[in-house]
């Protein structure tokens, strides 16, 4: 369906290109690797998305500070920061039903969890249990 939609918009958005002009197979062609690195990209995105989504802690869905020595702590500066706004932005584009469970949800929990404990920048919180891998 992400390629239908593309291949329609390349070809109204296509420069210099109007309906009553001779097609030229070199733009389609151009248009056509275009969209398929674009496809890549969005995939790539979603992976990466869904990727952190695995590493999130089950009680309270936000993601870790890193996948390394602080694979079990979250903090508000690390957060906000890296991965969060970009998941956001991707899933916004790509990935309407993350967007609108997921993505709001550990939004409400930082914000829950940044207001209880009056640490709105400085918070860190320890996961109490991983999922193992």
């Amino acid at each position: 369906m992400m390629k239908i939609y593309l291949f329609t918009l390349m070809l109204i958005l296509l420069p210099g290109q109007h309906p009553c002009q001779k097609f030229n197979p070199q733009d389609f062609a151009e248009a056509s690797y275009n969209a398929n690195l674009v496809n890549e990209g969005f995939n790539r995105c979603i992976n990466y998305v869904n990727g952190w989504t695995r590493y999130a802690d089950p009680a309270t869905g936000l993601i870790p500070r890193n996948l390394t020595d602080s694979r079990d702590y979250w903090n508000a500066w690390d957060a906000a920061a890296d991965n969060y706004p970009f998941m956001v932005l991707t899933s916004s584009i790509l990935m309407p039903d993350y967007y609108n469970k997921t993505a709001r949800e550990m939004l409400e929990t930082e914000k829950r969890l940044t207001i209880e404990n009056r640490k709105p920048s400085g918070c860190i919180f320890i996961f109490k249990k991983r999922i193992p891998e």
